[in-house]
């Protein structure tokens, strides 16, 4: 059987500005089956390519790796470290243009990728770029880098807003001669300008909108996501900080509900709608559930004998597709031909015929070659043409909705053991 998976990926990038920035950036990646199971431990194949300009740019940089997934379905990698195909991950000049990445993936460990996703890398990716002022850095710092040879050399007389190095310390001097008075700089003052490894955290110029911002800072100012779709997460929780097991929306409040969406006939029947969608339909103010599948319309089990010439009517107790007819046989089976009529006997509109052929005693479930329309409360008989046997339920049992026939001829006093499939896809109440 094909498998589908789904791959669930967010990059990780950790920069610090005075020190040596890491060539690599992390990724993650969350695999699960069409089930929605997680594929875990087990060994994932992934190719990663650097587009410049757009997504269905020039690749400067391929490499492949193979990672193997937890427990809880997640693989990690970090790009820049797999085995090259093309180009120099180092070498990329993130501040030349815009930079989407792709990744392939083969979830079954190899190379054949049958998973592929692009974005566009934003403003974190672009933090290797600071490795330029990390030499900048390197620079202003007396003998940082073991070359003396390199730092930016200053006069040792000194006019009104020069710095100066005073000594071999490290140390630096603000010359201010309009009040007459100077200002050692060194790096424990900078240090505590700069703060978190690099990033400008700290309120200086009275604005709170264009620091680096944590996630709290976001949700404070009421910041959202446009129109965007977060397809990362792996569970939620709301109101606590503990989620439930297994849990993949944990509300744990007292102080509100939940609120599903409020929708007309007409926006509900617009909807592209998968099974367990759940509703409020406002035109008949009813919470609906969208359901698929075939269910079991009409199921007749008890059965004492056998007899040929199968014929039999039942009442669709559902509207929808009759996609099925499932007959046990006793033996003796040949070529036959399946016909099914509108109302009582074989008299009414012939709606469907195929041939069909039994081999030996069971039950067979024949397929429709043409689903046919049934509404719940009509009348329907099927029959069978050609030699057969089938096994048929006695007086004992009786089916109030239908009645057997014995070629073509009805007989009140039996049934046929039968089961008829309809598929009822579609929204329900449910309440």
């Amino acid at each position: 059987m094909k498998k589908n998976y789904i791959i669930i990926a967010s990059f990780l990038l950790t920069i610090s500005i005075f020190a040596q920035v890491p060539e690599k950036m992390s990724y993650q990646a969350v695999v699960r089956d069409a089930s929605n199971d997680l594929v875990t431990f087990s060994p994932v194949g992934i190719q990663i390519s650097i587009l410049q300009g757009s997504s269905s740019g020039t690749a400067v940089y391929v490499e492949t790796q193979t990672a193997t997934s937890n427990a809880n379905g997640l693989v990690s990698i970090e790009i820049g470290a797999g085995n090259v195909v093309s180009g120099t991950f180092a070498s990329i000049d993130w501040s030349n243009d815009t930079y989407f990445v792709k990744t392939e993936t083969d979830p079954l460990g190899g190379t054949s990728y049958t998973i592929t996703g692009t974005s566009q890398l934003l403003s974190v990716p672009y933090a290797l770029h600071a490795k330029t002022a990390e030499n900048v850095a390197n620079d202003l710092v007396d003998d940082a880098d073991s070359d003396p040879t390199n730092e930016i050399e200053l006069p040792t007389g000194g006019t009104n807003g020069q710095i100066l190095e005073t000594d071999g310390s490290g140390k630096y001097t603000w010359v201010d001669q309009t009040t007459d008075t100077d200002t050692q700089l060194n790096e424990t003052a900078v240090d505590g300008f700069v703060a978190n490894n690099g990033y400008l955290t700290a309120e200086v110029d009275g604005s709170t909108t264009n620091e680096i911002q944590n996630i709290s800072s976001v949700l404070t100012e009421g910041n959202d996501a446009g129109t965007k779709t977060i397809t990362n997460l792996g569970a939620v929780t709301i109101g606590s900080t503990i989620t439930t097991a297994d849990a993949a929306l944990d509300i744990n409040v007292t102080n509100g509900a939940l609120l599903l969406p409020r929708l007309n006939n007409s926006q509900q029947n617009s909807l592209n709608a998968s099974a367990g969608m759940l509703i409020f339909n406002t035109d008949i103010n009813k919470f609906r559930g969208y359901k698929t599948g075939d269910v079991v319309d009409q199921q007749q089990n008890t059965y004492n004998t056998c007899s040929g010439g199968v014929g039999q009517s039942f009442t669709a107790g559902s509207t929808g597709m009759l996609t099925a007819i499932e007959i046990y046989g006793c033996s003796n089976w040949a070529s036959l031909t399946l016909k099914i009529f509108d109302g009582e006997g074989m008299s009414g509109t012939l709606l469907h015929s195929q041939q069909v052929h039994l081999s030996s005693p069971a039950a067979y479930k024949f397929i429709l070659s043409t689903p046919i329309n049934v509404t719940a409360g009509q009348v329907y008989t099927f029959d069978f043409d050609g030699n057969g046997y089938t096994a048929w339920s006695n007086v004992s049992n009786p089916y109030s909705d239908g009645q057997g026939y014995i070629n073509d001829v009805p007989n009140s006093s039996m049934d046929w053991r039968f089961k008829t499939y309809i598929d009822d896809s579609g929204w329900v109440d449910l309440h």
